[in-house]
């Protein structure tokens, strides 16, 4: 099988880490971590119930925006959201506490992200955390306007030698 391509690692290794917390996972269950990668079915439920909730989803957002490129190398920023959604509006029911455990989960994750590697090379120079909203209103995850959501961004800056990032070319 053909090796993951950056942006997939890091997805992947942001996941992981929030379910490595032990905190986090009791708080919020693999079942209800709408993942967009390695699915077997539309990882959106269309109709929730009690049980799925709080979720949690991390979703792309804007694109891949090449902030640099030299003889040598060249830059580029990822942005990720996690969605966090409680199904209920009271903010002290689970929106905080997930919140909380989610940044818990988050602590090292610059650490976890300038480990992975792609071709033999350390990729991911940077990750900044941009902002976080919070809403009654998000309803990707909620699926209707009832409870807290979170969209909460986070930024990974990736470097990468110019020869990785020229296509191979057909004669």
């Amino acid at each position: 099988m053909a090796e993951d391509n950056p942006i997939t690692m890091v997805y992947k290794a942001l996941q992981e880490l929030a379910m490595s917390s032990v905190e986090f996972a009791a708080l919020v269950s693999e079942n209800n971590v709408i993942k967009y990668i390695d699915g077997t079915r539309d990882p959106v439920k269309h109709r929730a119930s009690p049980a799925d909730f709080p979720a949690l989803c991390l979703i792309p957002v804007g694109g891949i925006g090449m902030t640099h490129m030299s003889n040598s190398h060249g830059q580029l920023l990822k942005t990720f959201q996690w969605l966090i959604a409680t199904g209920d509006k009271r903010a002290d029911y689970a929106m905080f506490d997930v919140e909380w455990e989610l940044l818990r989960a988050m602590h090292d994750w610059q650490e976890s992200l300038e480990s992975l590697t792609w071709s033999g090379e350390h990729f991911v120079k940077g990750c900044t955390l941009d902002k976080a909203d919070e809403t009654q209103s998000e309803t990707l995850l909620s699926r209707d306007d009832s409870g807290w959501s979170c969209l909460w961004s986070g930024t990974v800056t990736m470097v990468f030698p110019k020869t990785l990032l020229v296509p191979t070319r057909s004669a």
